[in-house]
């Protein structure tokens, strides 16, 4: 249930508590013999429930004053946090909210953190009942732009995509290794069993000590990608430069009935515009309720399980969520860059009416795959509508996309949450460079880690080249994964 329970515990520094004042009334409390408080606790890793530990006399006088219901609840509750606990010395669901009490059979103790789920009137600001929205059709496939009977026929150059996994996929072109191992060994240190697909250079232009790491880590799945790219004055270069050349893919289609592959049909453009057909390509290979996360590989550490705490649906929809930047210190206005990718690609006015909105990052993005794949397609259609060449665009698409209402009630989509910075798995911190992130209580420069607001680490931590300190923790960490590599891989 996405849903935000009303009965959740709040963290203290560690201890999740009912109320945010029990702990200092347990650290005050007098303990009438003079000894000390002896205390029972079940503790997780991000969690620790106290309560005084009773006499025998005292725990059965409780017993017999509670309903037999109440009983049997607080021994599935305590039964299910145990459980929690466990999947914590795993490094599975870390810095989850846990109800704080037994709300039924069926009831998951484990409760994602919903920041929005409105549906909003781009006009008026009003909110819309779901029967107000209307029902769109599903968006049209990347492929529909050809005339002729086309279908993917692009291949990884190594690894094997598993239908029935989650999956991370990245477009990480042209990386040094310890980019490439700081992205990867965070994610596998999480415990993560599931698919990582990464898009990279052409096997002729990827460092061969790169090929070799990559050929060696464990469900991994690699594309190749071959472009040809030119600079914005037309001249044809032999790399993506960073993403500033605008390119055309090669290998993607092929005619149906010939197997002739088809030249791109999209005008050359950023590549960073470009990964939302591979991403799109990629999510047609996983189960409807696949839960995918589409990341940055480049500014990316993970924490913890990147999927912790979200269920998949049971229909035939699914939950897309988005990751917003902190909304105090910027907003679609306030950044000159995402000001003019909106106006580029939808004009002043459009920019206008959501000048206010936070900034929704489409660098980090999450959501079951029949959701995902319905999103790629909206963000594909949106460069074909508006030729929109800027390195960022895809930034302009997304937040259009959302604040416009163009997803609600698409093909696919059953619901879209937004989580505020820091709230959610995915913590952007690009945002937060008005002071160090020590400052603003988001890094635990001794134990190395990004902390979410209520002071649990955050699964996954991305932009973290934008604070000094955080930089040089995520370098150290980066040279440690090669450094062990390159030891077990003379």
């Amino acid at each position: 249930d996405d849903g935000a329970a009303q009965n959740t515990h709040h963290v203290i520094d560690g201890e999740v508590m009912d109320d945010p004042n029990e702990f200092a009334r347990q650290e005050k409390e007098p303990v009438v013999d003079g000894g000390e408080k002896d205390v029972e606790t079940v503790q997780g890793k991000y969690f620790t429930m106290l309560k005084p530990r009773r006499t025998t006399g005292e725990a059965t006088d409780g017993m017999l004053s509670v309903s037999n219901e109440n009983v049997m609840g607080e021994k599935k509750l305590k039964n299910e946090l145990q459980k929690v606990k466990a999947n914590q010395m795993k490094k599975k669901d870390l810095g989850v909210n846990v109800l704080s009490r037994w709300m039924g059979d069926g009831v998951p103790v484990i409760v994602p953190e919903v920041v929005d789920t409105k549906i909003k009137n781009i006009e008026t600001g009003k909110e819309l009942k779901p029967n107000e929205v209307e029902n769109k059709s599903q968006f049209p496939s990347p492929v529909d732009i050809l005339e002729e009977d086309v279908e993917v026929v692009l291949k990884p150059a190594f690894g094997q995509h598993r239908s029935d996994q989650n999956a991370v996929f990245a477009f990480a072109e042209g990386y040094t290794l310890d980019i490439y191992a700081g992205f990867i060994e965070s994610l596998i240190d999480t415990g993560f069993m599931g698919d990582i697909v990464l898009s990279v250079s052409s096997l002729e232009k990827l460092d061969p000590e790169v090929e070799k790491y990559l050929r060696s880590r464990p469900n991994l799945v690699v594309y190749a990608a071959k472009w040809d790219c030119f600079k914005k004055s037309g001249e044809e270069i032999d790399n993506t430069n960073g993403g500033m050349s605008d390119c055309k893919m090669h290998g993607m289609f092929a005619n149906a009935n010939t197997g002739e592959i088809v030249e791109d049909p999209r005008e050359a453009r950023p590549v960073a515009t470009a990964r939302y057909e591979l991403y799109w390509a990629w999510s047609l290979l996983y189960s409807p309720h696949s839960q995918i996360l589409l990341i940055d590989a480049r500014d990316t550490i993970f924490q913890g399980d990147p999927f912790g705490g979200m269920k998949p649906s049971s229909g035939e929809t699914g939950i897309l969520r988005f990751f917003a930047e902190n909304a105090d210190a910027t907003s679609l206005s306030i950044s000159s860059f995402n000001k003019n990718w909106l106006i580029a690609a939808y004009g002043k006015a459009a920019f206008e009416k959501i000048s206010d909105r936070p900034v929704i990052c489409s660098g980090s993005t999450a959501g079951e795959q029949v959701a995902i794949e319905s999103y790629l397609r909206a963000m594909v259609l949106q460069f074909d509508e508006t030729k929109c060449k800027k390195k960022g665009c895809d930034q302009g698409f997304h937040n259009y996309l959302h604040y416009y209402n163009k997803l609600v009630g698409a093909f696919g989509i059953d619901k879209i949450i937004v989580y505020e910075q820091g709230k959610g798995a995915v913590n952007n911190l690009g945002a937060m460079k008005t002071k160090p992130l020590t400052e603003w209580g988001l890094l635990d420069t001794e134990k190395g880690v990004v902390l979410n607001w209520d002071k649990s680490v955050a699964p996954v931590a991305h932009q973290v080249d934008r604070d000094e300190d955080l930089r040089q923790i995520s370098n150290r960490k980066r040279k440690t994964y090669v450094n062990e590599w390159r030891s077990s891989n003379p």
